[in-house]
């Protein structure tokens, strides 16, 4: 098989996998909804063609269930995988370190610190602030790496851990001294799809859109700087710019997905490297790949979050750091035996 045909092959598995999960999110839950059911429901919101489709037999509560929470929380984890995984993949190219996401570099941490000071102080957009928290994270990690000991990739990895959980405690203060807050504070701390909606959707969906629009419009600029400052700056690329600007929007989408579902680690860190083991290392195909993978991944854990202990549900944070801390363990030990901190 040649290799166009092979990656043919893959992308269609890779597109299939993820309409499985949406099905399979739509599908599972304490009510089960037959899939004839949720197909006609799905097909009757189509503009045009939905007039002609029969809902008989469908009762509202089926309607209700399906349309008002289940196909809101299966796009925002559509969504929300899409960005965590997009920002994951700038974060290691423009970092130029394979162990970047924005969970570890305190980035997410960052965003729920900004969201919990918004909540506890009556300061609104939450977002806004989600957003502010996430930039200011990633100024602090970036700016004190360097300070440290710029040779040193790690040194970026160990200031946004010791950052993460400087914020995670304060965060945790802000519990302790607001308490009529705590329900929603601790719903940043443990990811959860569970409060998104319409509404949620409608003002976070055009931000995360916008940032993983950026992140392909860059995609040629990310080739080149994968192959190194230096030689990216002889073809006439402005690096420290161009570096700014996908900063920029990985930073706002994350913030944004952190806004809408709390923290939600180690996806930026598994997604990519997976995708690039399958698909390469050009960034137009990674991003691509990703993407998807993405937002089936977070399908997949969401579907388990909500069933695994039904009717009982599970942080989604919790099934994403059980898959994801194990394997930043293994990339740690493999950066350690190759050379330390200069891996």
């Amino acid at each position: 098989m040649s290799l166009r045909r092979h990656l043919k092959l893959k992308s269609f598995l890779l597109g299939v996998f993820l309409v499985a999960m949406f099905l399979l999110s739509l599908f599972l839950g304490a009510e089960k909804i037959p899939v004839k059911h949720i197909l006609l429901l799905l097909v009757s919101r189509i503009p045009l063609i939905g007039s002609n489709i029969s809902l008989e037999g469908i009762s509202a509560t089926e309607e209700t269930i399906l349309l008002v929470l289940r196909l809101p929380r299966a796009i925002g984890a559509l969504l929300v995988g899409m960005s965590l995984a997009g920002s994951g993949t700038i974060y290691q190219a423009v970092l130029e370190n394979p162990m970047a996401d924005p969970y570890i570099l305190g980035v997410s941490a960052g965003a729920a610190f900004g969201a919990s000071l918004s909540i506890t102080m009556g300061l609104y957009p939450t977002a806004l602030y989600a957003f502010l928290g996430a930039a200011g994270a990633m100024l602090i990690v970036t700016q004190l790496s360097a300070r440290i000991v710029p040779a040193r990739r790690n040194t970026l990895l160990l200031t946004g851990v010791a950052l993460s959980f400087l914020l995670s405690s304060l965060v945790t203060l802000i519990i302790a001294l607001r308490r009529s807050h705590a329900d929603r504070i601790l719903f940043w701390t443990m990811g959860s799809l569970s409060a998104i909606r319409v509404t949620s959707l409608l003002w976070a969906a055009p931000l995360m859109l916008l940032s993983l629009l950026a992140f392909f419009y860059y995609h040629r600029e990310l080739d080149l700087l994968s192959l190194g400052e230096e030689e990216a700056r002889t073809t006439g690329l402005e690096v420290h710019k161009v570096k700014q600007r996908l900063l920029f929007f990985a930073t706002l989408s994350t913030g944004t997905a952190v806004a809408i579902s709390g923290i939600i680690g180690f996806v930026g860190l598994i997604v990519p490297h997976a995708m690039r083991f399958i698909f390469g290392h050009t960034h137009r195909r990674l991003l691509i790949s990703s993407l998807t993978f993405g937002a089936g991944f977070l399908l997949l854990c969401d579907t388990l979050a909500r069933t695994l202990i039904a009717p009982s549900t599970l942080p989604l944070g919790v099934i994403t750091s059980v898959l994801g801390a194990p394997y930043f363990l293994f990339l740690l030990s493999r950066s350690t035996i190759r050379g330390g901190d200069d891996a």
